[in-house]
């Protein structure tokens, strides 16, 4: 004899996995141990309007955790393996050179970042920008799918890297936790990031040309192991226009991929 409850005890089991899908969050936190390493193959492309070809690079990343104390995580980040199309290859080895050495809160937000090796080292660090580290910045209190929040970007900063002056000039960021998973042993959780903004900027000293006017959008998915914070894998694209008065006008696309080895 069939038993006639199966239908309904099959609904009432969906209607239970579901709410604890629902129901379930995390709390995102970088938590890594000192003395551990992370390494990362990235791959950078970018197109610029009026340019004969793409100039892609792409790279071998390795994090270092140098130290967790007092809330604080200092990360040393280098590269190697560069290798460069639509760029002198020396420019490219060049940047092999590069160690950025990053301090962020448990949260992700950058408290401070030096460089060296290269003599655009300090500019590279002022790019970041008060990003988050790799791009994100975590939320203070737990949350589940669905969930949004805020963070920001130092538009100004983010200029220093090129020469241009602007004023205090700042992005919203905006996330959205959209999944979470069983990946083996891990928990990952999706991360989705967009961004849009403009400022106007004066050109580096001793250059002619009026002001700039700048206008800056992004979008980016991140996973991200919930254990420990630390970044599993990334794809983000940035589109950036350069306009000044009628004379110059540049759109480029930069899309950047990255990925947990």
């Amino acid at each position: 004899m069939r038993n006639r409850f199966a239908p309904v005890l099959g609904v009432a089991l969906w209607v239970a996995a579901s709410m604890a899908n629902a129901q379930a969050t995390v709390v995102l936190k970088l938590q890594p141990k000192a003395g551990s390493s992370y390494k990362y193959s990235l791959v950078n492309e970018t197109s610029a309007q009026g340019a004969p070809q793409k100039m892609k690079m792409t790279m071998s990343q390795t994090l270092k955790v140098i130290s967790v104390s007092g809330g604080k995580i200092t990360i040393e980040a280098s590269t190697s393996n560069v290798k460069a199309e639509g760029m002198p290859a020396s420019s490219a080895q060049e940047l092999s050179k590069v160690k950025l050495t990053t301090v962020t809160d448990a949260y992700g937000k950058v408290l401070s970042s030096k460089a060296a090796g290269h003599e655009m080292a300090e500019a590279i660090a002022s790019s970041l920008g008060g990003t988050g580290f790799a791009g994100v910045e975590y939320p203070r209190k737990a949350v589940g799918v669905g969930a949004t929040w805020k963070g920001t970007i130092d538009l100004a900063k983010m200029l220093e890297a090129s020469g241009l002056k602007t004023g205090g000039n700042k992005m919203t960021v905006n996330y959205k936790l959209v999944k979470i998973e069983k990946q083996g042993a891990k928990t990952v959780a999706t991360i989705e990031q967009t961004f849009s903004g403009s400022a106007t900027a004066q050109p580096p000293a001793g250059t002619q040309g009026g002001a700039l006017n700048l206008s800056m959008r992004g979008k980016s998915t991140i996973t991200v192991d919930v254990a420990d914070g630390m970044m599993l894998s990334t794809r983000g694209e940035v589109t950036t226009s350069i306009k000044s008065g009628t004379q110059f006008n540049m759109t480029s696309t930069t899309t950047t991929t990255s990925k947990r080895v």
